[in-house]
């Protein structure tokens, strides 16, 4: 039995979702994270396998956000906490800073013109995460919910320790920097959602929306 681990990019994941569900005139979806990942092992190419962890990458909202007025910033982290419950699930937080819109200007939290955000972090713990897990040997397949070419050289690191790696990818995304170092490209599409839908866990669009990379 092959062991898999599933690494979701939260924020590009989040985004690459919300582009294609507006490209085919959808709604945000509930989603069941654990189940997502749990049906594209059960439906790789490669047979039998198991997925024994899930862990899910995602910044936490600074103090100075969860104290303003704005609700979906401690909407956002009540949610974050509350997936923190689940068994063979982990939740790895980064931070959502705050700086200011333009240079020299005074931030107000409670004034969003005043200011945007930005994520820090996600990209080294997946780093850390994937290739610490790897030279343990704790899995066989690597499932990796994200297209940031970012994590290219990741994947040929674990490409070279001779990893199984999975891609997940939505319609309209192009992998082509990757298909020479992972294993399978496996594509998930609206149908496909509709398996692991659940009405607890969903996070409204808007709460990333002034994140930038």
């Amino acid at each position: 039995m092959l062991k898999a681990m599933a690494f979701i990019d939260y924020q590009n994941f989040y985004y690459s979702t919300s582009n294609y569900l507006k490209s085919i005139n959808q709604s945000s979806l509930r989603l069941d994270y654990k189940d997502l990942c749990q049906q594209i092992v059960n439906n790789i190419s490669l047979q039998p396998a198991v997925l024994v962890k899930t862990y899910l990458f995602a910044a936490k909202p600074c103090d100075a956000l969860l104290n303003s007025c704005n609700p979906k910033y401690k909407n956002l982290n009540t949610w974050l906490k509350s997936l923190k419950n689940k068994p063979y699930f982990e939740v790895i937080e980064g931070t959502q800073q705050i700086r200011p819109s333009m240079k020299g200007q005074e931030i107000d939290p409670n004034d969003p013109s005043t200011y945007s955000t930005t994520e820090k972090e996600t990209d080294v713990n997946i780093a850390v995460q994937m290739v610490s897990k790897a030279y343990k040997n704790s899995y066989d397949i690597a499932v990796l919910l994200s297209n940031d070419t970012d994590y290219l050289p990741i994947v040929k690191t674990l490409h070279d320790l001779g990893k199984i790696i999975v891609l997940v990818k939505l319609p309209d995304q192009r992998v082509y920097k990757f298909e020479n170092y992972v294993d399978e490209i496996f594509q998930i599409d609206y149908s496909f959602f509709q398996r692991v839908l659940n009405n607890e866990e969903r996070l409204p669009f808007e709460c990333f929306e002034d994140i930038e990379g």
